[in-house]
């Protein structure tokens, strides 16, 4: 259902109250489901929703961004209804299919975000939802718009300071694109201590940031947390460059497996048909050079055996079981891998 007729459903039908379902409740309301399409928020604080209507008024449609579809009483609004973003963590396949897709989703919607002088105060994973395969962002209660201080506060796990502005939204962007990648939030080790929010901060301010070593995105990462970006224009063209970023251009729908390679000093050619690739063992395949061709990569696919040892598809060049974009040649890590395609692919 597209964005338009969703907008006319909602423009004509009224809530039911008898038939609302409760959903979920948060620190500044309840959300309960309406139909398929819509939900409505109420607040504790009708001045908050007030602040949310206000937000979401001035940004309008946006792929990544929650359409609001009016208030329904004083304290409560009708909004988008999505799938909870963290409620995916444990669908593998979908978080991993789509993952970068949704990186990229959550600093456009950042950036139109700032572009309308809003400061969300809050960017996070739980703060996202799923709408038609897309990440949009929820929950403005506690914004700050054309200058005005922001109300809402981050978690501890993804601020660095007290102050909420344009950086320590980027700041919070780089702890998001951690979190999509490795399937936890930065500083998971210390969840269960009590001085969590003290240590995690001193961390931050000693520069000891989490662990982003063979990370896609690292340098991403990095630039947020290091105070490298000074906008959100800049931490997309970072996303977007061709080596350490997502790659935009040209379409190959398939799903890959990436192994670690035990041989110390593997070829460096790849074979250009199925007959040159040798059954692979524990110590003795054929790996990848620091890019390669579309054409070489699809004859890969009788290189492997799954008696390799499993890399991890978080801290892969392309993860495992992911649709994913290729050019005539794709940017590889400099470690020795080695790739092979299973079942189901279909090629440019």
């Amino acid at each position: 259902m597209t964005s338009a007729s969703k907008q006319r459903i909602c423009d004509t039908q009224l809530v039911d109250s008898n038939k609302r379902k409760f959903l979920a409740h948060g620190t500044s309301g309840i959300v309960y489901a309406i139909d398929e399409n819509r939900v409505l928020k109420e607040y504790y604080d009708a001045e908050q929703g007030t602040e949310e209507h206000r937000a979401l008024d001035r940004l309008g449609s946006h792929p990544n961004i929650i359409q609001c579809f009016g208030g329904a009483k004083e304290n409560s609004i009708i909004l988008e209804r999505g799938i909870p973003l963290l409620s995916l963590s444990d669908a593998a396949d979908i978080w991993i299919q789509n993952r970068e897709a949704w990186i990229k989703d959550v600093a456009e919607g950042l950036l139109y975000i700032h572009q309308n002088n809003i400061i969300h105060g809050d960017i996070g994973c739980e703060n996202m939802v799923i709408v038609d395969k897309r990440v949009k962002i929820i929950d403005f209660e506690g914004c700050g718009m054309d200058g005005k201080e922001s109300t809402a506060a981050y978690k501890w796990y993804n601020r660095r300071g007290l102050s909420v502005d344009v950086q320590s939204g980027i700041f919070a962007y780089g702890c998001a694109v951690y979190q999509l990648l490795t399937g936890k939030p930065t500083f998971s080790e210390l969840v269960d201590r009590v001085d969590r929010d003290k240590v995690a901060r001193r961390l931050w301010t000693e520069g000891r940031f989490p662990d982003v070593q063979g990370l896609r995105l690292d340098s991403v990462m990095l630039g947020c947390w290091s105070g490298e970006f000074n906008s959100m224009e800049e931490v997309i063209a970072a996303l977007l460059r061709p080596k350490g970023g997502l790659q935009e251009v040209g379409h190959y729908s398939g799903r890959a497996a990436i192994w670690y390679i035990s041989e110390p000093n593997p070829p460096q050619s790849i074979p250009r048909h199925p007959t040159q690739c040798g059954a692979a063992s524990n110590n003795v395949t054929t790996a990848l050079p620091t890019s390669v061709n579309l054409g070489a990569l699809l004859k890969l696919n009788c290189l492997l055996r799954p008696n390799l040892q499993t890399h991890d598809p978080a801290r892969s060049g392309i993860a495992s079981r992911h649709d994913f974009q290729l050019t005539s040649s794709f940017p590889l890590p400099s470690t020795n891998f080695a790739w092979t395609l299973l079942s189901g692919c279909h090629g440019m």
